[in-house]
């Protein structure tokens, strides 16, 4: 819905400018994005809709790079199930559909998909303070 205008290792690390993609122009997914962002008093920067199909796996890693640096994460729950998953460190949790959560992609973590059905998640990254190089 709203990443980098190039789609590359660097960009998804590093860049720190946004460009709303078509999938921005569902008002519903707008909206939720915008009011969350607001209510944390923060600035919108990404936001992807991301499907972890049955079986599927997040292997481990720490978000890392300008980008990952000066944002933090939130995941609004859309479609899970008991058997879907994320770790942060030594905190593992399944979390329920009509959710939001603040989630530390600054530490090692994974996740997994075990249960039978889709799990589908709004990923929002917000910008807390000014961030140099941001075109907003």
């Amino acid at each position: 819905m709203r990443l980098p205008p190039e789609i590359s290792v660097d960009a998804v690390f590093n860049s720190v400018e946004e460009v709303n993609y078509p999938a921005w122009q569902i008002e519903a997914f707008r909206n939720l994005c915008l009011s969350i962002a607001q209510s944390e008093g923060a600035e919108l920067g990404r936001a992807m809709v991301i499907k972890l199909k049955p079986g599927g796996v997040i292997s481990g890693h720490i978000d890392d790079g300008y980008y990952a640096n000066n944002s933090e994460r939130y995941h609004a729950v859309i479609a899970s199930n008991p058997k879907a998953w994320l770790r942060a460190n030594d905190e593992k949790l399944s979390m329920p559909p009509g959710s939001v959560w603040w989630f530390d992609k600054h530490v090692w973590h994974d996740g997994a998909n075990m249960g039978d059905t889709d799990r589908i998640h709004l990923v929002l990254d917000l910008y807390h303070a000014n961030v140099p190089g941001r075109n907003i």
